[in-house]
This record gives structure tokens, C-alpha cells and sequence, in this order.
């Protein structure tokens, strides 16, 4: 390039150059702007996918989640799958009673407990409101045992408890779960109709447990006072303010 610029006369080189540098300059703005584009794409993938209180997936992550793990089950058939739906019964009482801030901060503090609680490969999301869901995979040597699951949850729920001068007021939850195993056939479905069919047959079950959440939440208050007596100004450790 450089022995071409040489064989033109003085001034078609400084022309030649000065036309080199903005073309150079032009290449260099479209890579900066093709890189603030993939960034912003991402990021807006990211934020159609991900809870901005919590920060584990929304819906559209948790959704998406399950239909990959459909599609790994439909093509290799190798691990049964389940999705989880949990309603966290209580939470209304605690954003009437501490106001939405404490609301906010207990959503925080279930997911971050649940995704703790549960594996590396299971994703815990929350769906909306006071609605959270986990979705998992099974492996061909692995059991699914939904008492286990549910067990794990309640067991996170367990230290999530708020107080005023009434008491306790402990966060529980009404649980549902629906799952398809490596023998189950998909009937000629798509692998959106199936993950919809299970998320409303995990809702139902949610719904069907939730008949029992006057008891277990009155069961839970009872638990409480025994352990630490109302009054005492006395509080069980991990719980909250």
C-alpha cells in the first residue's frame, strides 16, 4: 500500500492518506458501535430473562429454563424433569403489616435461601408477586421425590420469620409439583404445549395445598411460641426484625 502512496505525485499522497485515516477512523467508530450494540442486546436479553428484585430468572428465564430441559429429555432421553410452583403463604400479612420494603426484602431473601438450598443445576426463579417456581433435572441413576422437595422448601422457610408486638408472623408456603420421566410420551406435542401443561399442573396442585395453609401456617405461630414464649423480647436465631 505504502509503494503505492510513494508513486503518486506529493499532494495525491496526502490526499490518499488523509482519505486512509477517515476510512480508518470510520472502521473504528462501526466496531465501537457493533460492540455498544451487543452489550445493550445482551444486557436486554439479560433483563427479559432475570427478576430485577431478586436476581434469579422471572417467568420468560424460568419458562425458557424448562423447555431446554424438555428438549435435552424429548432428544437424549436421559433425565426426567420437574418443575416446582410455589406460593409463599403469609407474604400479603408482612407487606400490609412492615410495609413493601420488608416485602421486597424477604422475596430477596427466599430465592437467594432457595438457590442456595437447592443444587447447582436446579434453577430457582420467582414467577410473580409471591410466587417463586424451581425447575430440576434428574439423572438416570437419580430418584425424583417430590416429599424430599418439598421438605428442602420448608426447611429454607423456617427462619424467615417477622415480629411485632402480636407475635410472630412466620412465611410458609403452598407447594405444587408436576414432572415428565424419560418414559412418559410427549402424545406428538411441541415442547412449549408440554412446558405450559406442566406449569398448570403444578399451579393446581399449589392451589389444592393451599386449602391446608390456614393450619400449617397456625401450626407453624404454635411451634414458635413454644420454642421462644411472646414477651420475652426474645427472637429464634436467623430470624428476622
Amino acid at each position: 500500500m505504502y509503494n503505492l502512496l510513494a508513486a503518486l505525485p506529493e499532494e495525491k499522497q496526502h490526499e490518499a492518506q488523509r482519505a486512509m485515516a477517515q476510512m480508518h477512523d470510520a472502521f473504528a467508530a462501526l466496531a465501537r458501535h457493533h460492540d455498544i450494540a451487543t452489550r445493550e442486546k445482551e444486557e436486554l436479553r439479560r433483563k427479559a430473562l432475570i427478576d430485577e428484585l431478586t436476581g434469579v430468572p422471572n417467568e420468560n428465564g424460568i419458562m425458557y429454563d424448562l423447555r431446554g430441559r424438555l428438549e435435552n429429555m424429548k432428544r437424549y432421553g436421559d433425565k426426567d424433569v420437574a418443575f416446582v410452583y410455589i406460593d409463599l403463604d403469609g407474604f400479603k400479612e408482612i407487606n400490609d403489616r412492615f410495609g413493601h420494603e420488608t416485602g421486597d426484602a424477604a422475596l430477596k431473601k427466599v430465592a437467594s435461601r432457595l438457590a442456595v438450598k437447592f443444587r447447582g443445576i436446579d434453577t430457582v426463579g420467582r414467577l410473580h408477586g409471591d410466587e417463586m417456581a424451581i425447575v430440576l433435572s434428574y439423572e438416570n441413576d437419580e430418584c425424583f421425590a417430590p416429599d424430599q422437595v418439598e421438605q428442602k422448601i420448608r426447611e429454607v422457610l423456617k427462619s424467615v420469620i417477622y415480629w411485632d408486638d402480636a407475635g410472630p408472623h412466620p412465611v410458609g408456603a403452598s407447594i405444587g409439583i408436576s414432572y415428565r420421566t424419560r418414559g412418559m410420551p410427549f402424545g406428538g406435542q411441541d415442547i412449549e404445549t408440554v412446558a405450559e401443561e406442566m406449569k398448570a399442573e403444578a399451579d393446581k396442585k399449589m392451589y389444592k395445598d393451599k386449602e391446608g395453609k390456614p393450619e400449617r401456617q397456625q401450626q407453624r405461630i404454635n411451634e414458635i411460641n413454644a420454642e421462644i414464649p411472646v414477651g420475652k423480647g426474645l427472637k429464634p436465631p436467623g430470624s428476622e426484625a
